[in-house]
């Protein structure tokens, strides 16, 4: 074999490794977080809304794990579908930490379904929070006012 050969072999390894590399290090990350002890007293079970809330259908192009949006939010881009009332029955079927791999943000998602006011049972995702190492998440739509924060460590 040539030393040219063997060059251009080396070359082609190099530039793949480094695309697999690249290809690795920019992919989101996702990891399902409803083992933790904290999270997993909302699973499963019947939930209410405390607060109003939206539906939103999302448009493509977005990772996401429904293309529908629960939130608190009036003000959202989105196509607005359903108007939740204070109430409204919902399940949480697991929680997922979604990273994104160039802004290396870490959001905490609860995924479930909810039964709107003519008891259809729609999909939906709830960004709950930024995380960061250790956060203190916010009252989700789903707690009482006077409920105790839930600390989360996000490792």
């Amino acid at each position: 074999m040539s030393i040219f050969k063997i060059l251009l072999l080396v070359l082609v390894v190099g530039i793949l490794l480094f695309a697999l590399l690249l290809f690795y290090t920019l992919s989101p990350t996702i990891r399902n977080v409803s083992h933790k002890r904290q999270l997993k007293v909302f699973l499963n079970k019947p939930l209410k809304l405390e607060r109003k809330a939206v539906i939103y259908l999302m448009e493509q192009g977005q990772y996401r794990f429904s293309p529908h949006l629960l939130s608190e939010n009036l003000m959202h881009p989105w196509q607005k579908q359903q108007e939740l009332a204070a109430g409204s029955r919902l399940i949480i079927h697991a929680f997922k930490t979604y990273k994104n791999a160039v802004s290396g943000f870490t959001h905490l998602y609860a995924l479930g379904e909810v039964t709107t006011a003519g008891c259809q049972q729609v999909t939906f995702e709830y960004d709950w929070a930024s995380l960061a190492p250790s956060t203190v998440l916010p009252l989700a739509l789903w707690q009482h006012d006077h409920e105790a924060l839930i600390g989360f460590e996000s490792r």
